[in-house]
């Protein structure tokens, strides 16, 4: 035993054991609960700088590629990687000893770390200001153009502040769509997708608490089958470096039996999910715990409401598959059709029901339409005067359509349908 370690471990002082250093230890558990929450590895390292905490490795503060390595150390669950030198560089030899190290933390929030990582780098989030300003980065789209939806800081004055607009409108590029105040936008995306499902991150209830460690099971098996997937190259890997056959082969079947049960749980963990999510939550009944976690969430930057907006975000990002922004509702979209169907036989009628409805400016109500990876979409039309309040709502789930509506619109369900297909 030596004293080469871990930087959140030193040898012991009669160098028969290794014992953790309880400051270090307590940062390095600080850095997988930001990374599961959502938190980016260069925020999390420049969080830290900013703290004024000591980096374990030189005099030049923390790095994200430190981040990075410590995440990936397996070390963190106690396991200890032999290395021999090939050609100068050290590779894997053999397997890993478990229970080497003294564990820090537990392989159930190791796998969900390195899950939020893989989802990080699949959904292309990036650096994050002091107060995680966008919850949709990267991932709303013009429902007139289908280009990127992008935030934009307008500053202070009376026509200043933070709005959500089309890329391609804002650089002058053709398409009509205009600005979405973004605090507007962030509201009734949050008061009124349920599917996202708020409760669970600021509810202690039983529900929202067994939702959570399905939700941690689910991400834990994710990351536990990515980490698989890397053991199995390694032991490719140590086939080039001259190592027994019948032992490689051995390891590559014992990891195949790992893969194949922890597939078969994550099916069923999925699936328990699955029902649980379909159980609408008694938080969105309530329009005053709406309100009140929504202005929570609009407060002032700090410590715990950076994590709480990047939990969001990264939840966000996790279950939905399409945004799609029309601050002009369908009006661009229905002169659009009508000038396509102008001279086709047999259209008259579609045109003149078309034309009335632009008539009726029942076109004109701005809208966000959310589809999800499950196959559900929501579509909601918010009040121009209270973000917190809606006109309609029209939801798609398992071939069904229904419709939510403050004001009662006969031809809705029918219109929201031909406009959705």
């Amino acid at each position: 035993m030596t004293a080469r370690c871990p930087a959140w471990l030193r040898l012991s002082a009669d160098r028969s054991s290794y014992e953790v250093i309880p400051k270090r230890v307590e940062i390095v558990r600080n850095i997988f609960e930001e990374t599961i929450a959502g938190v980016g590895m260069y925020s999390v390292a420049n969080r830290l700088n900013k703290a004024g905490v000591p980096a374990f490795v030189g005099k030049n503060g923390w790095h994200q590629s430190y981040i990075a390595k410590t995440l990936a150390n397996r070390a963190v669950i106690g396991e200890f990687q032999p290395h021999v030198k090939v050609d100068g560089d050290r590779v894997p030899s053999g397997e890993q000893i478990k229970g080497y190290f003294p564990p820090i933390v537990t392989e159930e929030t190791f796998c969900r770390a390195q899950n939020a990582k893989s989802e990080r780098k699949q959904s292309g989030s990036g650096r994050k200001g002091a107060s995680f300003t966008n919850l949709f980065s990267r991932l709303a789209v013009c429902a007139y153009c289908h280009s990127t939806i992008v935030f934009e800081n307008k500053g202070e004055g009376a026509k200043g502040g933070s709005y959500i607009v089309c890329d391609r409108a804002k650089r002058h590029r053709g398409c009509q769509a205009t600005r979405w105040r973004y605090r507007d936008f962030e509201a009734s995306f949050l008061a009124f997708v349920q599917e996202i499902d708020v409760e669970a991150m600021i509810n202690q209830a039983d529900e929202a608490q067994k939702r959570r460690a399905l939700e941690g099971e689910v991400s834990a098996a994710e990351g536990e089958l990515q980490s698989i997937e890397a053991l199995m190259q390694q032991a490719f890997g140590v086939l080039e470096t001259g190592a027994a056959v019948e032992f490689v082969s051995n390891k590559l079947r014992e990891l195949e039996t790992r893969q194949r049960d922890l597939k078969e749980r994550l099916r069923t963990k999925q699936h328990e999910l699955e029902l649980l999510n379909n159980r609408i939550s008694t938080f969105y009944e309530s329009k005053n715990e709406v309100r009140s976690f929504v202005e929570r969430l609009q407060s002032p930057a700090g410590e715990e409401l950076f994590k709480l907006r990047a939990q969001i975000a990264s939840r966000i990002k996790n279950l939905v598959e399409t945004l799609i922004v029309a601050p002009l509702g369908d009006r661009p979209k229905t002169k659009k059709v009508i000038e396509h169907l102008k001279g086709e036989a047999a259209a008259d009628d579609v045109i003149a029901h078309l034309t009335d409805r632009l008539n009726s400016k029942k076109d004109d109500r701005r809208y966000f339409a959310v589809g999800f990876r499950n196959g559900t979409v929501r579509a909601v039309y918010p009040s121009d005067a209270d973000p917190l309040k809606y006109h309609q709502q029209v939801i798609a789930r398992e071939g069904k359509i229904g419709l939510v509506s403050d004001e009662i619109d006969p031809e809705a369900l029918e219109y929201s349908n031909l406009l959705m297909s």
